[in-house]
């Protein structure tokens, strides 16, 4: 019987553990800080056309790997993003605490919808919409998030919060919450918004929202041209009735639109793909027609 030398057992050994590794960011499809499975060390997942890399960013030694904080931290945590893990805390449209290129839609039953942005594509908390790159320094935010019970303001929009809480196996995970009644997140309680107050972080670019495979995707009606200045904008029908409550709600005139009032109860209108319809109690455009 043969042996393998030992060179060639340890290019084989290194080869397999490539392959290993290749296949995390590949399977999680999460673009950014990625933990390996003992949380010893760091990686950087990207994706070039159909193909995910993953680049060694830090060995932690005696630290702990945090996706969250894209480091390796001094904690006796160790902090895995895990999308599967995220829980709805009320309705409406939460960013995704792990990965720039999701967000997370609620519903009134707090059923959380995993959403995707178009390739190449970030979501932005200040505009609710995939509104930027994923190479945008937004997208390279990562909240603190060393101990249970730490928290702070999302960046984009301060209405939204994040408390670390422990998860399983004695990690660490992101638990996001909104304000009461418009209000913002300061030095750990929610408070009134001040007269001077204006959201940082936000961007005037405005890319839409879009639907994972989960539901079918809807096309964001909103333009920054003036009515008369183009086709979509002189189509535009703006809602009539006031937000009265945060989330999303079926447009009152037009079947195949649906609204969604943020925090402030401003309304942002959008529209179902052709031949579909916006359904008010499932909340997602379906396909087939109804009565307006």
């Amino acid at each position: 019987m043969s042996t393998m030398s030992v060179g060639k057992q340890i290019l084989l050994f290194l080869g397999l553990l490539q392959g290993c590794l290749a296949t995390d960011c590949a399977t999680r499809k999460k673009w950014g800080y990625v933990c390996k499975s003992d949380c010893s060390e760091l990686y950087f997942c990207t994706q070039n056309g159909g193909n995910w890399r993953k680049n060694l960013v830090e060995v932690c030694d005696s630290k702990k790997c945090s996706e969250t904080e894209g480091k390796c931290i001094e904690s006796d945590f160790c902090s895995l993003g895990n999308p599967s893990d995220f829980e709805c805390s009320s309705e409406g449209i939460f960013p995704s605490p792990f990965d720039c290129g999701k967000y997370y839609t609620c519903d009134n039953n707090l059923n959380a919808t995993e959403q995707n942005c178009p390739s190449s594509k970030g979501y932005s908390a200040a505009t609710q919409k995939c509104s930027i790159d994923l190479t945008d320094p937004q997208c390279q935010y990562r909240p603190e998030c060393n101990n249970k019970f730490d928290n702070g303001a999302w960046q984009g929009d301060e209405n939204i919060f994040y408390l670390c809480a422990e998860g399983t196996s004695g990690s660490l995970k992101i638990e996001l919450y909104r304000c009461p009644g418009g209000q913002i997140f300061r030095d750990g309680n929610c408070i009134n918004v001040p007269p001077s107050y204006s959201n940082a972080g936000a961007d005037n670019n405005s890319q839409g929202m879009v639907n994972s495979s989960q539901a079918i995707e809807p096309e964001n009606t909103q333009s920054s041209e003036k009515p008369g200045n183009s086709e979509l904008s002189s189509n535009l029908v703006k809602p009539e009735a006031p937000c009265r409550r945060k989330g999303l709600m079926e447009h009152h005139l037009d079947c195949t639109k649906y609204v969604y009032c943020d925090h402030e109860f401003n309304k942002i209108e959008y529209s179902c793909p052709e031949k579909t319809y916006y359904d008010k109690f499932l909340r997602r455009c379906l396909r087939g027609t109804c009565e307006n």
